[in-house]
């Protein structure tokens, strides 16, 4: 089970680019709140993928994106598609 304490950062925002210029990156340090709203958001949703490369848990529904990025010591999630 993911907790706030396997994220590195977060990203919410419009689909396409995730550069920052559709949405915004956080720190869980300086944004706990909105950093376990969206880790809540990403475990509920059934279509949520595993993304080995970066290491995160995301979900993009073509209008919008929600990444979760793990720790590095984080092992990858069992359970969730990549």
């Amino acid at each position: 089970m993911l907790t706030i304490q396997n994220v590195k950062r977060v990203y919410n925002g419009r689909s396409g680019c995730m550069c920052g210029c559709k949405g915004t990156y956080g720190d869980p340090v300086e944004q706990p709140r909105r950093a376990k709203t969206l880790l809540t958001k990403v475990i509920n949703d059934s279509e949520r993928r595993y993304c080995s490369s970066s290491h995160s848990v995301y979900i993009d529904d073509r209008s919008r994106t929600t990444v979760v990025y793990l720790t590095d010591s984080t092992p990858a999630p069992e359970g969730i598609p990549e």
